[in-house]
């Protein structure tokens, strides 16, 4: 739930649209079970930190009642994500900075800004997490977190829940829990600049094409095998 404009964010629906849905999401849900996340921040000359406050002030007040936490990550300077912010430079003029760039006065800036995202949170009753943050962001009131929560998941199923292993496949930084992702790259026509899980526009529309309302996968279907006990099933698997 972020608030960038058309530049950055092209295809999302408007910030009061996704608002709503967050809204009706938590009421059916819970608010322990709608979790915010302002991710990444993306820093730049017309994005600076007293334009993060601003928004996820904004924001926040809309959400307040409505969710359980919040969790910020700083934008990450990918390759193919850095291809497409040259682009946005070149085209708006606009420089974009990483919150992990060396020297004093942007340190500073990047540690007053978490420190008042978290005064935020402690006036939203929401408490601040960080993902997967190389920068050590608890000392400013914000500790590291984790998306796939086993704790969490274990409050909201009352006991019962996952082993808490960290997940090996993730970075270092990353402390979700093992576990099986039900998402797959290439497969969102959003078009956010930012976005490590998009690759191309082709391949993209490539998978969107694939996509079946009656297939329990999120793209294509599930095939069987050609034989099962003797007999043989031609096709695709469709429910």
């Amino acid at each position: 739930m972020n608030a960038y404009d058309k530049d950055l964010e092209p295809q999302l629906p408007s910030v009061a649209e996704r608002i709503a849905t967050f809204q009706e999401l938590s009421g059916r849900l819970g608010k322990e079970r709608a979790l915010w996340r302002y991710d990444p921040i993306v820093l730049s000359s017309d994005t600076p930190p007293a334009w993060h406050l601003d928004r996820l002030g904004a924001v926040g007040e809309a959400l307040r009642g409505y969710t359980g936490r919040l969790t910020i990550s700083f934008m990450d300077f990918y390759p193919k994500v850095q291809r497409r912010l040259a682009k946005v430079e070149e085209s708006t003029g606009r420089r974009f900075y990483s919150a992990a760039e060396q020297g004093r006065e942007r340190h500073d800036e990047v540690g007053e800004l978490c420190r008042q995202i978290a005064a935020l949170g402690r006036e939203l009753g929401v408490p601040v997490v960080s993902c997967g943050e190389p920068i050590n962001l608890a000392s400013y009131g914000i500790p590291a977190g984790a998306c796939i929560d086993a704790e969490l998941i274990r409050r909201l199923r009352g006991g019962a829940g996952l082993a808490g292993r960290k997940d090996p496949n993730q970075r270092p930084e990353c402390l979700c829990t093992a576990s099986v992702d039900i998402g797959a790259y290439n497969t969102c026509s959003h078009g956010c600049v930012y976005c490590y899980a998009s690759f191309s526009p082709a391949m993209i529309k490539a998978n969107l094409s694939r996509h079946r309302l009656d297939s329990p996968c999120l793209v294509g279907e599930v095939p069987l095998p050609t034989w099962i006990c003797g007999v043989r099933f031609p096709g695709p698997y469709r429910r």
